[in-house]
């Protein structure tokens, strides 16, 4: 039978797992306190030695369940009697963090194993973030250094396509360095058209030009005459 879920359910008899009918099974099995052992495995963690890594504390309290994909919490199960029913495993951290769980445990030993127990969790998730955000910022940068390579070998791509020679094209990249400091934003504020470049070489640099002309002239005039 093909199916897109699955719950572990005993069959009477001979105790093997069988998957449900529909998803309205698996609600009614959650509702029961019973976990699915779903074709997506990662939505559901198996009990075993794993739980313990690093976390001995854990052993005071939690023990296996008839259902693999439950623990039972002997201190909540003794505290709450019939209203205790197993959890999913793979909400373990979140029932140690409870405050029926911190009801439930008793003073004392226990007490403060419980308070080691979730600084050791508050430490791991404080690593995760840690790690995260070195990785965010380490692929941020390679993102940055591809992206300014690209723009590099565009540049000049660009400038050979114009046949600059290579003297012009260090010449043009050594001068946008420079002007950098200055700002770029007119690269954005103004078109480069051949009309504007015309009228700016005509209107603006065509009579600072033939000042600067006329003024060596006039300087070399004096030196002939001298």
């Amino acid at each position: 039978m093909s199916q897109n879920l699955q719950v572990s359910k005993k069959e009477k008899g001979n105790n093997v797992e069988t998957p449900p009918t529909s998803k309205s099974d698996v609600k009614s099995n959650e509702s029961r306190g019973e976990s699915p052992t779903c074709a997506f495995k990662g939505n559901y963690t198996k009990y075993s030695e794993k739980i313990f890594s690093n976390k001995d504390e854990m052993r005071s309290f939690v023990e296996a369940s008839s259902n693999s994909y439950q623990f039972e919490c002997k201190f909540c199960k003794k505290f709450f009697g019939e209203d205790f029913s197993p959890i999913n495993v793979k909400t373990l951290k979140l029932h140690i963090r409870s405050d029926k769980h911190e009801l439930a445990t008793p003073k004392g030993k226990y007490k403060k194993e419980l308070e080691i127990l979730r600084a050791k969790y508050d430490e791991e998730e404080l690593l995760t973030k840690s790690k995260r955000t070195k990785m965010t910022k380490s692929e941020e940068y390679d993102k940055k250094e591809k992206k300014d390579r690209e723009g590099y070998l565009e540049f000049i791509a660009f400038t050979m396509s114009q046949n600059y020679s290579f003297s012009q094209i260090s010449k043009l990249g050594k001068f946008l360095k420079t002007i950098k400091t200055q700002g770029m934003g007119f690269l954005t504020k103004y078109s480069f058209s051949e009309q504007e470049i015309s009228k700016i070489s005509t209107d603006c640099f065509g009579p600072f030009f033939f000042r600067s002309a006329k003024r060596a002239a006039f300087h070399n005039t004096l030196l002939f005459e001298c």
